[in-house]
């Protein structure tokens, strides 16, 4: 994985020069035209007087008299985060000491609950104001296409120098004008077009925005009871940094819940499953900066380098690549060893791989620990004694690693495999991602070990079918 340093640097040089974006202060109050118009411009000055709350009051009525006022979502993304005190001091603030820290620390994940709660509440804010407007200048700049097209200002053979961006400008095209009409009737459900005046383009405000999703999608995973609020009503997940510079996911509280209650253990999977696709999500927004509408690379709106979104693209990728590996009882294989909740939660490694409690069993009941109805190391047999447990054989009550199936993973991952491989964990990661079986049994044998040993081509088939 790429050094966490790189992103803070990158994310921290843009905050420095994003001088009259989002996490600026001020916008210049316009001239007073109509009352949508006289609306945006009084929330301007009270925003400029700091009374957040009745800016945003003001550009809310501005929006109910006249969808299209993109300054007035603007406005109201800016108004709610101040509002709830959130600004570039603290964001700057969170960034330097992530960068600073010698473990590689995550920003805003081991933040008090106070803190988190402000920034996830205010980021949320933000996104809430700002994805409409996002949908309507996309879906109006589609529009404004359509009507060049219409008034013969290009050819749809002409909509890129390149063919093949050509190609897919007029596919998208096509899109947009089969699900709301081509121009000049296109409509959104009972709006005609434009759904937008496009004085604020996604483009001005789209690295603002990805900094904020950022935010809010991992600050997401500690609002376990989704209220939209993290405080002490959720239950605590902690996620540390190990020696070797990977995030560890501490589901000790989530644990004592769940051995009680199995939803609870759902709800975490969720979550998780929510982070993979969240920074997927990201992933994307970033990717497109500057070429909605097949913009150039180095165009003045285009934010970021290739090299930075390719870093952030790898950073939050991985991360959430590596929080799967903590999934809780889902019968899946989570750590890209072959071996289906094979960990019990006792803070030890148990099959050797160098990962503590992950892809962990959901042990609901002393006489049940060990039968699942799972095929645990993928031999073809459910549930047999080297996946399950007799309580009575328990060599010492307070010391669950005795017990005899983690001794079995462990002696699995020594004695056959031979080759579990602590530090290459991009390899379990593709493994994960691999849903087709490009990478094949006899290579996932010779590169990881573990129990990909027992599988046979049957078992291993049926191992993909569960996991697709």
């Amino acid at each position: 994985m790429r050094n966490l340093h790189f992103i803070y640097l990158s994310i921290f040089a843009l905050l420095i020069l994003w001088g009259c974006n989002l996490f600026s202060p001020g916008t210049k109050a316009q001239d007073i035209n109509g009352e949508p118009d006289a609306l945006i411009s009084y929330g301007q000055k009270m925003f400029r007087k700091s009374a957040y709350d009745e800016a945003t009051k003001y550009y809310e009525a501005a929006l109910k008299k006249d969808s299209t006022k993109s300054e007035a979502y603007f406005g109201l993304a800016k108004s709610q985060m101040r509002g709830m005190g959130t600004g570039p001091a603290l964001i700057l603030q969170i960034l330097r000491t992530s960068l600073e820290d010698e473990k590689n620390s995550i920003p805003f994940i081991n933040l008090p609950k106070d803190k988190q709660n402000n920034i996830y509440r205010s980021m949320g804010a933000i996104i809430k104001a700002l994805d409409p407007l996002i949908e309507r200048d996309t879906l109006t700049a589609w529009w404004e296409l359509s009507r060049d097209v219409h008034n013969k200002k290009v050819t749809r053979s002409e909509l890129h120098k390149d063919p093949k961006k050509a190609d897919s400008l007029r596919a998208s095209l096509e899109n947009f004008e089969f699900h709301y009409g081509a121009y000049p009737d296109s409509k959104k459900g009972k709006q005609k077009f434009p759904l937008s005046d496009r004085k604020y383009k996604y483009a001005r405000f789209s690295a603002d925005y990805a900094l904020a999703s950022m935010a809010h999608t991992l600050l997401k995973l500690f609002d376990f009871n989704g209220d939209g609020y993290i405080n002490s009503k959720d239950i605590s997940i902690n996620i540390e940094i190990d020696s070797n510079g990977m995030p560890r996911v501490d589901v000790e509280a989530i644990m004592e819940e769940a051995t009680s209650n199995p939803a609870v253990a759902e709800n975490l999977n969720s979550k998780i499953d929510e982070l993979a696709g969240g920074t997927t999500n990201i992933s994307g927004i970033i990717s497109s900066i500057g070429g909605q509408l097949g913009l150039e690379e180095g165009d003045e709106e285009n934010f970021f380098s290739e090299e930075t979104k390719a870093a952030i693209d790898s950073q939050l990728n991985a991360f959430s690549d590596i929080a799967l590996f903590y999934k809780i009882g889902d019968g899946l294989d989570n750590d890209g060893d072959g071996c289906i909740d094979e960990e019990i939660f006792d803070s030890v490694d148990n099959d050797g791989d160098g990962f503590i409690d992950e892809d962990l069993r959901l042990m609901l009941h002393p006489t049940i620990f060990g039968a699942d109805g799972i095929d645990n190391n993928g031999d073809g047999n459910i549930d047999e004694a080297d996946e399950t447990y007799d309580p009575s054989t328990i060599i010492d009550p307070t010391k669950p690693r005795l017990h005899p199936f983690t001794k079995h993973f462990a002696k699995t991952a020594k004695e056959y495999g031979s080759t579990i491989n602590n530090g290459d964990v991009q390899t379990r990661i593709d493994i994960i991602n691999d849903k087709d079986g490009k990478i094949s049994l006899e290579e996932r044998r010779r590169r990881v070990g573990g129990c990909w040993v027992f599988y046979t081509e049957l078992s291993f088939q049926l191992y993909l079918d569960k996991h697709r």
